[in-house]
């Protein structure tokens, strides 16, 4: 395989991977939201509160808000990769594809039958 087609699908790979990512996490910040928005009813709800439900909800609140924190903040450092890829998706796939083509039109004009593996290691590279 040529390197430009094994880092193309490794590229695709990855892609993938953060198009999956970048959804899971924006499905558990939702899901962290409404929990958070739920605390907040119940806390509204409640007329009067002791001290140990208050310890309760407020220890709960503190770990809600301190993972949607970690999600969010994931999801700030995975946007500018999502984003990368997204905007130069269709433009890498003509380029390949066009590479692709012309490559296989030369191996073929050239009756070049030896893969680039075979060149490194006739010239121990």
């Amino acid at each position: 395989m040529s390197f430009g087609h094994k880092y193309y699908a490794e590229l695709k790979e990855v892609q993938a991977t953060v198009y999956e990512l970048c959804d899971k996490l924006s499905g558990l910040q939702s899901v962290l939201d409404k929990k958070i928005s739920k605390i907040y009813h119940d806390i509204e709800r409640t007329p009067e509160l002791d001290v140990d439900q208050s310890y309760i909800i407020m220890k709960d609140l503190k770990e809600t808000l301190a993972y949607r924190r970690v999600v969010k903040d994931e999801l700030k450092l995975l946007q500018p990769v999502r984003y990368l890829f997204s905007e130069n998706e269709e433009t890498l796939e003509t380029q390949f594809n066009r590479a692709v083509r012309y490559s296989y039109d030369i191996r073929e004009a050239l009756n070049a039958q030896i893969t680039i593996e075979e060149v490194f290691e006739a010239l121990n590279v």
